[in-house]
């Protein structure tokens, strides 16, 4: 879930939101309707419901406070939400805009002097700056983020987000999908989708139950991969290998199966994605 202020982050929250979708992660803000509301509930105590259902909180600190939970509290929907991942010991990174970050130490220094506190587009109040020590007391980590680049950046560093070297894709084969004795034609791709050769590329494909047979494409496939021990003999595990090189092109293989294809688990030592889903396929490094 991503915790902030709406209208000082609303760019930032699609962008981040599209970010992290793409590498796998299912995102919930407030604005977009990915926060199942209750309309017996306070706003406030349906976004600590959508806490309650996350993995992680990803909170966002910039010029703004935001809307009080309430009336008689003194306490932002933002700051609670991350005080109630606290309580519930829910994985939580807290980001905070650089410009906000370097003025809450010159803020703090006028304060310390006992000037009255002032504000501006970049501290618009005063409570921002005890959210953050709040944070602070806490001895976690707080990232400053420069831009939006900046933040993907630092996100992905901490949740070790990776980036995907090759496509793969499986579906029926267009044009012939079904054979006379009822078995089931599909077609199986692979594309290198960096910018470099992807050397001793191998695949270890398991599959839900057995296929017939797997043929390798010459005529389909823009680059070729030397080859490895095929299909084993109980006919569910397919290996493959070789060298892949940067291509528009897909390496392309035919499978004929009895039932719908279905992969049960893939392994190669390179980070992946599939090309319908988007999907993240961890490589074994």
């Amino acid at each position: 879930m991503i915790s902030s202020t709406v209208q000082d982050f609303k760019d930032i929250r699609t962008i981040l939101k599209g970010f992290l979708s793409s590498a796998g992660y299912k995102v919930l803000i407030s604005e977009d309707g990915s926060i199942i509301a209750d309309s017996a509930k306070e706003t406030f105590e349906n976004c600590l419901k959508a806490v309650e259902a996350s993995d992680i909180l990803i909170v966002l600190i910039g010029s703004r406070y935001g809307t009080l939970c309430d009336e008689k509290s003194d306490i932002s929907i933002t700051r609670q939400e991350y005080r109630h991942a606290k309580e519930l010991d829910i994985q939580y990174l807290v980001f905070v805009d650089k410009a906000v970050w370097d003025a809450r130490h010159v803020y703090k220094a006028y304060l310390r002097k006992g000037l009255p506190f002032v504000e501006s587009s970049i501290l618009a109040d005063k409570r921002i700056i005890e959210f953050i020590d709040e944070v602070d007391e806490d001895k976690r980590w707080i990232h400053q983020f420069s831009d939006v680049a900046d933040l993907l950046k630092q996100v992905k560093a901490q949740l070790h987000i990776v980036d995907p070297q090759y496509e793969l894709y499986y579906q029926p084969m267009k044009g012939n999908a079904t054979n006379p004795d009822g078995s089931l034609n599909f077609e199986l791709g692979f594309k290198n989708i960096s910018n470099q050769p992807l050397l001793e590329f191998y695949v270890l494909i398991e599959f839900a139950a057995p296929v017939i047979d797997i043929q390798y494409d010459f005529s389909r496939s823009a680059v070729n991969l030397t080859g490895g021990s095929g299909l084993s003999n109980d006919k569910r595990k397919f290996e493959w290998s070789g060298q892949m090189l940067p291509s528009d092109g897909w390496i392309v293989f035919e499978v004929k199966s009895r039932d719908t294809l279905k992969i049960a688990s893939l392994v190669t030592k390179h980070h992946g994605r599939f090309a319908s889903t988007g999907t993240i396929i961890r490589g074994t490094g």
